[in-house]
């Protein structure tokens, strides 16, 4: 492909340049060289187009030298302008609200529908739908990895199930370790909006637990 150089005019404000200069302290090329203003302002071209128009993020990899050499920390600018772009900084902390819903008893009195049949749910069933709604679940725990450290353990699950396949109620058991950033909140909020096969039976009250490694 045919390489064509574009000149690009830009008002330089007083912080504009000091942000500039902070950049080059912390940012090297794959030379070792400092970086030019040029360097800096393609660096910020290329993520603004990667999120705005590519609709990608996060770094990408060089393959054959394009990371800082070891023991250097900070990004990296590429000769042509294909830099990699450091990892963002999650967004403010905000806990998940789960207060609306409700939680898993066995003293829960139900009513009974005398028409209804006995159908139930089967375990291969409910297993298909724990494997569903897994991934959500584990989001939870990767987005709250991205705030501080997140131990290993199991997360545990009781609820019950509806003739509708809504979920009723939700209760989760969890070791401190994972007690952190909302986990427990925000996987049951995945549990309690996932949509169960509906059947002609009475509510049903299941379990099942997910490790985090």
């Amino acid at each position: 492909m045919k390489k064509v150089r574009l000149q690009a005019n830009f008002r330089i404000e007083e912080e504009d340049q000091e942000m500039i200069q902070a950049l080059r302290r912390t940012i090297t090329r794959p030379d070792g060289k400092v970086p030019s203003e040029t360097d800096i302002w393609r660096l910020c071209l290329r993520e603004i187009y990667d999120r705005d128009v590519k609709g990608k993020r996060g770094r990408k990899n060089r393959g054959d030298g394009g990371g800082a050499a070891d023991g250097e920390g900070g990004a990296v600018v590429g000769d042509a302008g294909d830099a990699p772009i450091a990892d963002e900084p999650p967004p403010p902390y905000v806990p998940v609200d789960d207060s609306k819903i409700p939680d898993f008893s066995d003293a829960e009195p139900q009513v009974l529908d005398l028409k209804a049949g006995s159908e139930r749910l089967d375990e291969r069933t409910l297993d298909q739908h724990f494997a569903r709604v897994t991934p959500e679940i584990q989001r939870c725990v990767t987005t709250a990895s991205r705030y501080g450290e997140i131990g290993a353990g199991s997360l545990r699950f009781k609820l019950r199930v509806l003739p509708s396949g809504k979920v009723e109620s939700v209760t989760i058991t969890a070791p401190a370790s994972l007690r952190v950033w909302s986990i427990p909140a925000c996987a049951r909020k995945a549990v309690y909006q996932h949509k169960f096969p509906g059947f002609d039976g009475p509510a049903m009250a299941v379990s099942f637990s997910i490790d985090i490694d």
